[in-house]
């Protein structure tokens, strides 16, 4: 069996999927159904290749995970856009520690994100 990357798999599913949806189309009387594959055909096929994946039946190895400009972990995103929330309160409010705490957290967001530059 020849291997095929995850982009090749998805433009292959997603004419399939357009091709299904034309049949469809053309047996319930659609004149001019629109011949070229949709960004919602191309959802499909990423639904079918994470369901491939969770069954073993294909593997393409780890997926990049979604970034947040410069913080590769939605989880340092999240801990710097709080400690800064918890600093602004804490200024606004006047405690001196809540603010140092929140300044504090967002540094702990940036170290985790390995982004310091």
């Amino acid at each position: 069996m020849a291997k095929v990357s995850r982009q090749h798999l998805a433009e292959r599913l997603a004419a399939a999927a357009h091709e299904t949806w034309m049949r469809q189309a053309r047996r319930q009387g659609a004149v001019n159904p629109p011949t070229e594959v949709s960004d919602r055909d191309f959802e499909r096929a990423e639904d079918t290749i994470k369901e491939l994946e969770l069954l073993g039946i294909v593997d393409f190895g780890p997926r990049r995970r979604r970034e947040f400009g410069r913080f590769k972990q939605p989880a340092a995103f999240a801990a710097v856009v709080a400690g800064f929330g918890v600093a602004a309160a804490g200024h606004h409010f006047g405690h001196g520690l809540m603010t140092a705490v929140g300044v504090v957290a967002a540094l702990v967001g940036v170290i985790a994100s390995g982004s310091t530059s």
